[in-house]
């Protein structure tokens, strides 16, 4: 009998998946990571939280499966929550998301069912895998609305080979249905917010771990507009929450950690025709190619030119990038499949 992990996170998705592959005759292990600890947290929202391990556990009871709770919650904050707040603290906007599933459920968990002598790791992400030429690659999933693809652009081949999406070809919809008629305890459980160790704004959380840089709001011309109380407050294309009054929007174009200045300008001024991508993943054999590339993950996919040059790759379009953001990711697409994606720096506008 094949042998499957899954990890649960006490939502949904992750226990229909657990349901779904114990049907399919697979010999499944229920498996929770400890990530962080709200013991004095009123916390409803986050995946991460008390009730959210016991609803796994009591889920993979109601399956049949056995079930364990790891504990990564150092390693969380070392390869997650760390990173995260150094970013801001560089002016860079992260995506956690990206960072737990690279280390936390693909290194990590997966390595631990390797030493269970578990063949395969599967979660509740909507995403498929499509065979191109030989090779596999992360494939967007059915339901476009809740395609989750994005997130999981840095598996590698390796990884690939162990991972299973048993949601991949589902909506969201049918997932309900079938915890429904499971009677599964998460049937009617709401969904996690975005940022899963963080039970209030974002802001506060960065504002709790570092000191705040404050500085100049500008426009392009370098005119002092105003003050802010920090730079770890903004993220490119942001216009809510400046306190800047104008006769048109602004939104903001550039920060800069060094001087504490952030850069204002009208919405048609933060759209860029190219950028770069740095630590990234490439799955297509060619210096120059052409896909289609998502600078968040909700985002529409714009028609760009990868140029491959070694150390980066330079992404162009003639369409342009609307509020493309250093330390987002950036993740080409060719038909379904992920071919490449990194972190966006060096943009040009």
């Amino acid at each position: 009998m094949k042998s499957v992990l899954v990890a649960m996170s006490g939502g949904v998705d992750s226990s229909v998946a657990a349901y779904l592959l114990k049907n399919q005759g697979y010999d499944v292990l229920g498996v929770t990571m400890a990530l962080t600890s709200y013991e004095n947290s009123d916390c409803k929202r986050s995946c991460c939280s008390e009730k959210d391990r016991y609803d796994a556990r009591y889920a993979a009871a109601q399956i049949g499966i056995p079930f364990k709770l790891v504990d990564y919650r150092e390693l969380f904050k070392k390869e997650v929550i760390a990173p995260f707040i150094r970013m801001y603290q560089k002016a860079l906007t992260p995506n956690p998301c990206i960072a737990c599933n690279d280390r936390m459920k693909f290194f990590h968990l997966l390595r631990f069912a390797n030493s269970l002598g578990i063949s395969h790791i599967a979660t509740g992400h909507y995403a498929n895998i499509l065979e191109y030429k030989g090779r596999k690659f992360i494939a967007r999933a059915k339901d476009p609305k809740k395609d989750q693809s994005y997130f999981l652009y840095r598996l590698d081949m390796p990884q690939i080979e162990k991972v299973l999406f048993p949601l991949g070809k589902l909506t969201k919809a049918e997932v309900r249905k079938i915890a429904q008629k499971a009677n599964l305890i998460t049937k009617k459980k709401a969904e996690s917010q975005e940022i899963c160790f963080v039970d209030y704004d974002y802001r506060d959380f960065i504002q709790h771990n570092i000191k705040s840089k404050p500085g100049n709001f500008i426009d392009e011309a370098g005119k002092i507009l105003g003050k802010h109380s920090g730079i770890e407050n903004f993220t490119i294309g942001q216009r809510k929450g400046l306190g800047i009054s104008s006769h048109k929007p602004l939104y903001v174009k550039l920060i800069n950690p060094k001087t504490g200045d952030v850069t204002l300008s009208d919405r048609e001024g933060i759209v860029s025709k190219e950028f770069y991508i740095t630590d990234f993943i490439l799955k297509d054999d060619r210096d120059q190619f052409d896909a289609y590339i998502k600078i968040r993950s909700q985002s529409k996919p714009i028609k760009s030119k990868l140029i491959y040059l070694g150390d980066k790759i330079r992404v162009i379009s003639e369409t342009g990038f609307w509020g493309a953001t250093p330390g987002q990711a950036a993740v080409a697409y060719i038909n379904d499949r992920i071919v490449a994606g990194g972190v966006i720096s060096e943009i040009s506008y």
